[in-house]
This record gives structure tokens, sequence and C-alpha cells, in this order.
């Protein structure tokens, strides 16, 4: 009974932070009260006790977290989550309806859930596990300045109280950083049995705020600091977030910390939030009640999906993922230094294929045109290596992925490495120049139509000069030499009905070096 009860407990709390994450960025009319008046102090105090969930949230993660013992594993694991379970929500999101670029574009969600902590992304996720790996160093029983440590973190939380804007950049979107050093905090909350002093501090701290909050849009002179202290910075918030956090820890049980992340993963996904807000505008659901119906409604489909996913991640492919992250974890540094040497060793020819594949797309991409600028539109003009790579990535990647499909896939026939590489590498060659010299031309690339020609192939390589003739047969014997010789030197391929195999590992430099690599050959796959 009392787990269940915990499990409420924590089911309302997610609710609370859902809310706050969602309900405000669908801008509902309650929202757009900005005058001195008492319609705006209402909707500052609501807000302001929307985001008292999120401290309450990341203390209490502070508290149960750091008392976990794999706690470099939950890091790794937790990440990994919000990479699959954020870049699969972009895919479907992406997939559902075309009208979604208006609002959000894939490749900038896929990256917001690969490199959150770069992006800003996730706050509530990573803020979190930056504040683990905090703990971890300040909790330290070698750590000297761990009391200091703590009193620093709580003046810095009080010196925005004098300043605004919030003298840290705090804000609404940059609070990673504040929540790492509030989940420090709650990392070194203690049990205790005075009641009667932390709810007396967690009164005060909601009479201030709510005080505060109400009278700000009376005290403000141009509106601009009308939501001073509407805020999770805010110093009075946090207090009162503690105090409750103090109360609340004596009776609340650890999490399901997968359901919980995935939950937090889908409510801060920028795709499902943008698809979320596009709801909001096409019904034009504006409405206070509206938007917190259609709130309400993603944040229970959020909350069963993480359910869900917390389920698919306990089956035996998952697990046995997972039971490798733990074994790693649990190694020293100096072995799983040697390990991740040994794993990119014997993933290093992929490796190399990647980056060849990549090399061929961009070349291809770029000898598309005939000089250094490109046009795609009337009236805009850009660099060709701007537009490329900077307009044209996704389409760059997937060119590239085709050309390593091909290339692995004539490996997987012929059972050898070199022959794949070397031969779609030609064929590639090829086809650029051949590309290339027909937009120069003709001011257009190679079409299906163009295959036509075949028929007339004899008369077409009549017209081509002997030196061309002499120089492509001179550089087919070249590779198919270079082929044998790595083939016979350097084979790399798996021992045909399983078992284990040497590999040969070369790193490219002025001379080719390899190392023979013992590994199994159900990890390693050419």
């Amino acid at each position: 009974m009392h787990r269940l009860k915990s499990n409420l407990v924590w089911v309302a709390l997610m609710l609370w932070v859902g809310i706050a994450q969602v309900y405000w960025q669908l801008g509902p009319h309650i929202a757009s009260y900005s005058n001195a008046s008492l319609h705006t102090s209402a909707f500052e105090i609501l807000k302001g006790l929307t985001l008292l969930g999120s401290d309450i949230l990341i203390l209490l993660l502070g508290y149960f977290l750091s008392q976990k013992s794999h706690r470099e594993s939950a890091i790794i694991k937790a990440w990994l989550n919000t990479l699959v379970l954020g870049a699969l929500a972009s895919v479907l999101v992406a997939l559902s309806t075309n009208q979604l670029a208006k609002v959000t574009v894939f490749h900038t969600d896929f990256f917001n859930a690969a490199f959150p902590l770069l992006r800003n992304t996730y706050p509530l996720i990573f803020g979190s596990l930056l504040g683990l790996i905090l703990t971890v160093v300040i909790n330290d029983q070698k750590f000297i300045w761990r009391r200091p440590t703590l009193i620093g973190i709580w003046l810095l939380m009080i010196v925005p109280l004098f300043w605004t804007p919030n003298i840290w950049g705090w804000t609404s979107n940059h609070l990673t950083l504040f929540y790492a050093l509030l989940f420090v905090l709650g990392a070194n909350v203690k049990q205790g049995s005075h009641h009667r002093k932390w709810l007396l501090i967690t009164g005060l701290g909601l009479l201030i705020t709510v005080v505060l909050q109400g009278i700000m849009p009376f005290m403000s002179i141009d509106g601009r600091t009308t939501s001073r202290f509407t805020t999770p910075t805010n110093i009075f918030t946090v207090l009162a977030a503690y105090g409750i956090v103090k109360i609340a820890v004596n009776y609340l049980e650890q999490p399901n910390w997968r359901s919980l992340y995935s939950y937090l993963t889908l409510i801060e996904n920028t795709a499902l939030l943008a698809s979320v807000q596009l709801i909001v505008k096409l019904h034009n659901a504006y409405g206070s009640l509206k938007a917190g119906m259609i709130t309400i409604i993603f944040l229970l489909f959020a909350l069963a999906c993480s359910y869900v996913w917390c389920g698919l991640s306990m089956g035996n492919f998952a697990k046995h993922r997972l039971q490798r992250i733990d074994r790693f974890t649990s190694q020293s540094a100096d072995e799983q230094l040697q390990l991740i040497k040994q794993r990119l060793n014997s993933r290093m020819p992929n490796i190399v294929l990647g980056i060849i594949s990549y090399l061929i797309a961009a070349l291809s991409m770029l000898l598309m045109n005939d000089g250094f600028s490109v046009s795609p539109n009337v009236d805009a003009t850009y660099n060709i290596f701007a537009y490329t790579f900077g307009q044209r990535e996704l389409l760059l990647l997937f060119t590239a992925f085709l050309i390593f499909a091909v290339i692995k896939f004539i490996q997987a026939l012929t059972n050898r490495y070199w022959i794949g590489l070397i031969s779609v590498i030609a064929i590639s060659a090829v086809f650029v120049v051949a590309n290339h010299e027909k937009i120069v031309a003709r001011n257009e690339p190679i079409l299906p139509a163009d295959l036509a020609m075949v028929r007339v192939a004899k008369n077409l390589f009549g017209m081509v000069d002997g030196i061309v003739w002499i120089v492509a047969l001179v550089t087919l014997m070249i590779l198919i030499a270079v082929t044998v010789w790595l083939e016979k030197t350097h084979p790399l391929r798996n021992a045909v009905g399983g078992g284990n195999t040497t590999v040969a590992i070369c790193s490219p430099g002025p001379m080719l070096i390899c190392d023979s690599i013992f590994v199994e050959s159900s990890e390693y796959t050419l």
C-alpha cells in the first residue's frame, strides 16, 4: 500500500512538471495578461505555482539518484534512452504530417536529442545528470571543501534576487546549470523529524513568492519585469521546494527511473511540443480551458508511452545491452579505456568505410556545379560549400548511407573487404567525372534516359580521345593490382561458419600500419 501511494505521488508530480513544461508554451489566453491588473497577478501566481513542481522534482532526483550504486551506468543509460526515444519521436513526428515543417525541422530535433548538453535541450534530464557528476565529486570523502561548496551554491541562487534580468543567464531555455546545482542540494538533503520547522520555511517561502508575484505587475514600470519572480530560479520558490522535499523524502520510495526519464524525454522533445503547438494553432484552441485540456491529454499520452517504452526496454535485446553497460562501468578507468580502444580498433574498417562514403557523397554533390556558387532559387545565390554542407546536410548523409550500404552489400557477396571498397570507389569516380563533364557541356546531369544511349555505345566510345582510354586502362590496372595486393597482404573478412577470427586492422597514414586483433565474429561483421 505504501508503494502504491508513493507511485501515485510520483505520477502526480510528473503531471505537475508536465503542465509547467507544456501548458505555458501553448500560449493560452491567460498568459496574454501583461498590464497592471489583478488578472495579471493571478496569472503570475498560477504560473509560479506550476513552476514549483520542476524544482521539487530535481531536488527529489538529487536525493534518490545520488543513492544509486552504479551512477556512471545510470548516466550512460539515461543519455542513450534520451537519444533513442528522442530521435524516434522526432522521426514519427516528421513522418506524421507535412505541416510540421512550418514549426520544426527533423535534423534539428535529432541533434537536440543526440547532443542535449551542447544544444541546451532537455534541461530537466541533463541538469540532473550533470548534477550527478558534480555530486560524485563534491560528496567524495576526500573532498574537504564540501560544506563551503554547498554554501556557495546557495549564495549563487540568492544573488539573482537583486538583479534583473537574471545575472547568471538562467532563463526558461537555459536552466541546465541551475538544475545541476539544485540537484546537488537535493543530494545533500537529510531525513529528519523537524517537520514543523520545514513546514514553517515552506509556508514562508510560498507566501513571499505569492506576494512578490502578485505585486510585480503593479511595480513594473514598462512591463518588462512583470515576471521577474515567476521563475523556477526564484530563491523563495527554491526554499519552498526544498522544505517540501525535506518532508517528502520520509514517505517516498525510489521511482521507476526508466519510465520517469522516458516521460521527461517526451515532454521536453521539441518535435512533440511543436506538434502540440500545431494542434492548438490549427484549431484556434488558445482558450485557457481548451489549451489545458490539450495539455492534459498530451501528458497522459506521454505518461502511457513512457510505461510502454519502459516495458519494451525490459526485453532480452535491450536487457542484454544494458547489462553490458553495467559490466563496462563496473571496471576501472584503465580497463574501460583499454576496452574502448579495442572496440574502436575492431570497428575501424567500418569507420573508414563511413568516412570514405561521406567523402564520395560530398564530391559528387560539389562536382554537380561548374563553379563556386549555386543558385537553387531565382533570387538566392549560395557558396557551393555552404550550400552543400549547410543546406543539404541531410541529403549528403543519406547519399553517404546509400554508398556505405552498397559497399557492404558487395563485401557480403564476395566476403572481401578491399574488393567492395575499391570497386565502389572506381565506379563512383567514373560516374562523378562523367556527370561533371555532361553538366559542363549541356548544363544537366546524367539522367535515367541517358542509359538508352548504351545501344550506340560503340559510336560514343569512338568520340572519346585515345589518351583518355589509355589513362583509364592504366588506372584500372593499377586499381586491380592494388586490390589484389591488399587482399593478399591485409585481408579483412570473417571466418566462414562463425567462431573467432584474426582481423588485421590498418590505420591510415604515410605508411600502412596494421595490427592483428583477436575478436569474436559475433561482434565484428563486415
